[in-house]
């Protein structure tokens, strides 16, 4: 499942709207200071998407980190069932070296009971 790429961002278009609009009245234009001009207000517009850019960027690479991660994680999944298997088949599944594996004897398992119909209804 991969992550939602931030393709989009409503803030970023508006400002970049009101921006292109403002530079219709004046390229140059300060409202009070130097805080408060169209370039240092187009420039945060840039550097905003240079920031989405790099959000999405990491995204990318957190997804492939991750498929990564869940193939590792099947393969030594895999691997484990192998070498359980590999042991019970090299000293046999009620062995010492099985249980020491990871495994449980047969004969440690509690045994399956059934229980009747007649049982079941009464209950």
């Amino acid at each position: 499942m991969s992550r939602i790429k931030k393709t989009n961002s409503r803030v970023i278009n508006a400002a970049a709207a009101r921006a292109a609009g403002m530079s219709t009245i004046n390229p140059q234009l300060e409202l009070g200071g130097d805080r408060i001009t169209l370039v240092r207000y187009q420039s945060m517009i840039v550097e905003a998407q240079a920031l989405q850019s790099n959000y999405n960027a990491l995204l990318s690479h957190t997804d492939a980190a991750r498929s990564a991660f869940i193939l590792a994680e099947a393969n030594l999944r895999d691997q484990s069932v192998r070498m359980l298997s590999g042991v019970a088949a090299y000293f046999g599944r009620e062995s010492e070296e099985y249980q020491k594996a990871g495994g449980t004897k047969r004969s440690a398992r509690a045994p399956y009971k059934r229980m009747k119909a007649a049982q079941e209804i009464a209950a």
